[in-house]
This record gives structure tokens, C-alpha cells and sequence, in this order.
């Protein structure tokens, strides 16, 4: 209940939202566990009537202490109960950009690959020089969080907790899905319970990966699903080793077959054509950047190619250029674990539009890469 001061003579009495369903409740315990008087709800500036929350089962409004003529929504019906007895009104699924500390609860994002592409050119050309935190991808976020909120009688809300949750990322339409294997290179799929790779399989060959990756948290050290998502250049049908007299994949790299050659060097192929190791000793490659694009001779200058021949083939013309090719894939993320108090979680909504420019000359490291809309 909810307490308002109305004269001298003693105090008036309300009922709040949460009080009408205990009372509603049969199964509702009324033992008191205690008892405060509280005036922080009160705006003594307001002069005005008190604001309406609810309303009664009989139609009678049923006021609090809430001084605001703005209704207050009810989010999520019955409110969920945590194991420490706190009540959370609702729960959200929210995308954290925790470099630029910035969160999203639906993200719909605009990528310029033209541009991602132009600073891969540009880095392979000053690859002595990249700096250790350069990241040769695009990265739409750092994870998700499931944000947990209490509520208290004024409608205000409280963040209380945060969880890394087992996420699912469900396309909206079967053409969203076609758009995602027409972009993504390699992908795992599920069939009645068995996974299975894939591999593109289209006339013109995507070499870009896009990737949900795992996270790690630093207090439980516990893996969920729920990690950042990844756009890469990866221009790579198989690898294979080329010995003296002969080439094995992987799996061929026997001891029998080391010992019989004396000079064994990768081997990637990308679209039928084979591109070799760049045996160029004075250049040093550093771990973000020891990579095929740049290890393998023209491999990046192929996977451009690919980019462009894909995009102009399979994207659809922009609404503002017709030279500007797009590809939009809409999904849902939602919580794949079964526990019962949050499947009823609302998905959250990521929208890609992946555009190349098929005009080189538009393309500029220096501008951005991704812009929220």
C-alpha cells in the first residue's frame, strides 16, 4: 500500500498496482514484514493532483504517491521473482559496445565495407607499421547482457542485475536467411540434430565470414553464447601444403610426408586460383595482423574482386545510388536457455545492411565503417 498525508487527522490510504495483485491472489500471504512512512515520492512543487497509476477492478482510480500526469506502462504482466526474493518487473536483452560504453536494445546498423576494404588495402601497404590495437574487422558489439529491473511503486525502474545468457540469433524471413548464406562463406547448421558445415555453394563466391562468437565472463569465469559479432574478410576455400613432389591438405602433413620433402610451404585457393605464401623475409608481421590477406600473395586483391562481383550480382540497388549495391539481413535475438522465468524475455532486433560501393573511387579508410541507425 501506498500512503498520502491529506489533513492533520491521520493519513489516507491507496493501493498500489502490486497491492491490487497480491490482493487478487489467492494464494497471497498478508503477514506484515515491515512497516515505514516515506514522503521521496512526494514532489511538494507539484500542486497539482496526484497522478494515476492504475485502475480498480471496479473502474475507481486507484492514486499513489506518483505526481506526474503521465501514465505509466505496465511492462511484462506478473512480475518474476529471483531466488533472493527480489521482484524484477522486466527484463531486457541489450547489446553492449563496452569499448565506446554504449548499450542497444536493437541495433540496426549500416555497414560501408568499401571502406573496410580500403583501410585492409591501406594496412597490408603499411603492414610494418600497424599498431597492435588495430583490428583488420568490423566488430558491431563487444556481447549481450540480459539487464534484470526491479520497480518500485512509483513506476520507476532500477537496474539489478546483469546475466550472460545462451543467446539464438532466428531470421525473420526466409530471404533473411538466403541474404546470410549468400554473405557468410562458412557456417554451421543444425538438421534434426546434427550440425553440419557448410560451405558456399553460390555462382559467385563471398569471401566474408560473419561470426557470433562465445564470451567469457572475467567474475565467473563461465562461457555463454552471447558474444561479439564479427564481419571479416576471409577469402579462403581450403589450404593445402606443397612439397617437393606433391601437395596434401592438413590432414596429409604425416610425418612420412615431412620427412620426404624438404621444403613444404602453405598453399591457400580461393576461387580456383591458388595464391602463395609470401616469402618476403623483411617484413614483420605482427599477431593481429598474421593473417591469409596478408600472408598470401594477391589473396586480398582476389577477395575484393569476389566482394565486388557477389555484391553486384545478389545486393539490390540503394535508394540513394544505384551504384551502391545492399544486402539486409533481419534477425531476432533471443534466449536459447530453458529456464522458465525468462523465456518470456522480448527478442531484440538486429538489422545488417551490408552496402559496397562498386565505385572504388568513393572508398575511404578514413571515413566510418558502420553507422547506427
Amino acid at each position: 500500500m501506498a500512503f498520502e498525508e491529506v489533513n492533520t487527522a491521520g493519513f489516507k490510504t491507496y493501493l498500489t498496482r502490486y497491492g491490487v495483485a497480491r490482493l487478487l491472489d489467492p494464494t497471497s500471504n498478508f503477514d506484515i514484514k515491515y512497516f515505514s512512512l516515506d514522503d521521496s515520492g512526494i514532489n511538494y512543487s507539484i500542486t497539482g493532483t496526484t497522478g494515476t497509476l492504475v485502475t480498480s477492478v471496479n473502474g475507481d482510480d486507484i492514486k499513489t504517491l506518483y505526481n506526474s500526469t503521465d501514465d505509466i506502462e505496465i511492462i511484462d504482466g506478473t512480475p518474476n521473482t529471483t531466488n533472493q526474493g527480489t521482484t524484477i518487473a522486466k527484463r531486457e536483452i541489450v547489446f553492449i559496445d563496452d569499448c565506446n560504453n554504449l548499450e542497444y536494445k536493437n541495433l540496426d546498423v549500416t555497414v560501408y565495407l568499401g571502406n573496410h576494404l580500403q583501410s585492409l588495402r591501406d594496412t597490408l601497404t603499411n603492414i610494418d607499421d600497424v599498431s597492435r590495437g588495430y583490428e583488420p574487422f568490423i566488430k558491431l558489439y563487444d556481447f549481450i547482457n540480459v539487464n534484470e529491473y526491479t520497480e518500485n511503486a512509483f513506476g520507476e525502474f532500477s537496474l539489478w542485475n546483469t546475466k550472460n545468457n545462451n543467446l539464438n540469433y532466428v531470421f525473420h524471413t526466409d530471404q533473411d536467411y538466403n541474404n546470410y548464406t549468400l554473405i557468410n562463406n562458412t557456417f554451421v547448421s543444425n538438421n534434426g540434430g546434427a550440425s553440419s558445415v557448410n560451405y558456399d555453394s553460390n555462382r559467385f563466391k563471398t569471401p566474408f565470414q560473419l561470426t557470433a562468437s562465445s564470451y567469457k565472463s572475467e567474475s565467473t569465469n563461465k562461457i555463454t553464447q552471447n558474444g561479439k559479432f564479427v564481419i571479416q574478410l576471409y577469402p579462403v576455400n581450403n589450404i593445402t601444403y606443397k612439397g617437393d613432389f606433391s601437395s596434401v591438405s592438413p590432414e596429409g602433413l604425416t610425418d612420412a610426408f615431412l620427412s620426404g620433402n624438404k621444403n613444404v610451404t602453405p598453399i591457400v585457393n580461393f576461387n580456383g586460383i591458388n595464391h602463395s605464401l609470401n616469402l618476403e623475409t623483411s617484413r614483420v608481421y605482427k599477431n593481429n595482423v598474421n593473417l591469409p590477406i596478408f600472408r598470401f600473395n594477391s589473396l586480398l586483391e582476389s577477395g575484393i574482386t569476389s566482394a565486388k562481383n557477389m555484391f553486384e550480382f545478389y545486393g539490390t540497388d540503394s535508394a540513394t545510388d544505384p551504384n551502391v549495391k545492399v544486402i539486409t539481413i533481419n534477425m531476432d535475438v533471443v534466449i536459447s536457455d530453458s529456464v522458465t522465468t525468462e523465456q518470456s524475455v522480448r527478442p531484440a532486433k538486429l538489422k545488417l545492411n551490408l552496402t559496397l560501393d562498386l565505385n572504388e573511387a568513393n572508398w575511404n579508410a578514413s571515413n566510418p565503417i558502420t553507422n547506427i541507425n
